[in-house]
């Protein structure tokens, strides 16, 4: 797994034309982080022939293109060739028609306009025929070609991904578009004709623009699905959180100095019974930003999509809950630990600089400044049947007047946050702006969506910096 690997990219615009066919196999290594454009020239006064756009992003070593790829290139472009002359052949064969622009002679006939009908759409009717059998050839299966290796330290099984053929309808033209993935190098293809040079550059890099996006989110999500921590034991407790029957409950032996308050209950649920830590909401808690309850749910389920689990489950319950007695309409419940100290008092009394890494990128997403020594616990995990170091109390994130650096001391007084988790680094990538959204809506507003996505952009900054002055194995622990 490296994840601060930098993917070269390579553009190239091509033709169909016989003068453009050495566009096919480019000998020019590209560099890495660079862009090469080529384009093939047309006769002026002349429409440009339909193109194709083919975009490529090498991860690894540099790679031709030879071989299947070049059949895939190839098909391509017999299918633009098959929308040009279809359009061409319209035009001939449909000749008795009036033409579109108002001002133009009106072509000779050629001959009586019953057969010039009947000749159109035979040919019309035998290209469309053509066209079909291209696309058939398009998809047909290459097993060298249709390999896509998903690998990296996690040594998961190899996926076999076909390649992709999506037909998007543009006012005026077809656009179709190819992925492949073989040997690191990703390639997504656009074909378009029967426009101007531009209008099909710019149609073709937004049919691109819209495979890479469903593809970069459909790969993430079966990634996160297949390296989701806890998974079903999650899953259970967190249901008993949510939907669990109260059986006991008294004031938490935690007396919070700003006098928010809390709870101890027991919950009862899918045949077992286990402790939470329940956070009513309240309005002073809420206007001051010291006890908001949304944020110890958010801060959950970052935990998860960052490949960590450092925070115990928690979620949000809203309706009629009773706690001792009283009655609120929202709050948080959260897994209780029984048994556990503060870390800096138990036996690991400093964690280890991977943990405090996980621990700062936690704090900062979230703008959490309220990270002192009794808010870093040690004891039995939640899922593990083993003594682990663990965070609570994350209902003071996102105050605004909150400052939480990255080159910040922490508790421990170990120096400012130098490393990074392999882990860690390559699930920050993946957090885009709708995994954000759908994830954490529950306990934050858009602009605080928008907020902590720009500050993750700043943490990869941050790290990518460090990596680029002092190399990548100082900097990330695989």
């Amino acid at each position: 797994m490296r994840p601060c690997v930098v993917a070269c990219k390579r553009t190239v615009i091509m033709g169909n034309t016989s003068t453009n066919t050495n566009t096919n196999n480019p000998t020019t290594t590209p560099r890495r982080g660079c862009w090469t454009a080529t384009l093939p020239g047309s006769s002026s006064g002349t429409p440009p022939p339909p193109s194709l756009l083919r975009v490529a992003a090498h991860s690894g070593e540099r790679h031709d293109g030879a071989g299947a790829s070049n059949d895939h290139h190839n098909h391509l472009h017999d299918g633009a060739s098959v929308l040009a002359r279809a359009r061409a052949s319209c035009a001939s064969g449909l000749s008795g028609l009036p033409s579109s622009d108002s001002n133009a002679p009106a072509p000779a006939p050629a001959g009586p306009l019953g057969e010039g009908e009947d000749r159109g759409r035979t040919m019309i009717r035998k290209i469309r025929e053509e066209l079909q059998e291209v696309r058939r050839v398009i998809v047909r299966p290459e097993p060298e070609a249709l390999r896509l290796h998903q690998g990296g330290s996690d040594e998961e099984e190899d996926d076999v991904h076909p390649l992709a053929l999506e037909t998007t309808i543009h006012p005026g033209t077809e656009c179709c578009t190819r992925t492949s993935v073989q040997d690191g190098t990703l390639t997504i293809e656009a074909s378009v004709g029967g426009l101007s040079k531009k209008d099909q550059i710019a149609l073709a890099a937004l049919a691109i623009k819209n495979t890479a996006t469903g593809l970069f989110e459909q790969e993430t999500r079966e990634l996160r699905q297949q390296r989701m921590v806890g998974g079903g034991s999650h899953d259970e407790l967190c249901h008993v959180l949510q939907h669990g029957r109260i059986v006991s409950s008294r004031p938490s032996d935690h007396a919070s100095e700003f006098f928010h308050e809390s709870y101890l209950v027991e919950l009862e649920g899918n045949g077992r019974t286990i402790k939470a830590l329940f956070k009513p909401k309240s309005e002073e808690g809420e206007e001051s930003g010291w006890h908001r309850v949304g944020v110890e749910a958010v801060a959950y389920q970052l935990n998860l999509l960052l490949g960590m689990d450092l925070v115990p489950p928690t979620v949000i319950r809203r309706g009629e809950i009773i706690v001792d007695g009283r009655q609120f309409n929202e709050g948080s419940f959260t897994y209780f630990v029984e048994g556990a100290r503060q870390l800096n008092e138990s036996a690991q009394s400093v964690p280890d600089p991977v943990f405090l890494s996980n621990t700062r990128i936690l704090d900062a997403l979230i703008h959490n400044s309220d990270r002192h020594h009794g808010h870093f616990l040690h004891g039995k995990h939640w899922t593990k049947d083993q003594e682990t170091a663990f965070l609570i109390d994350h209902a003071a994130g996102f105050r605004k007047e909150a400052c939480v650096r990255m080159d910040h001391e922490n508790a421990f007084l170990t120096g400012p946050c130098r490393v990074i988790s392999a882990r860690t680094y390559l699930h920050l990538r993946y957090l885009n702006h709708t995994v954000l959204e759908t994830n954490l809506s529950c306990g934050l507003d858009l602009s605080e969506i928008c907020e902590l996505h720009r500050r993750k952009d700043a943490i990869l900054d941050y790290f990518d910096g460090l990596v680029f002055f002092n190399g990548y194995d100082s900097v990330v622990v695989e």
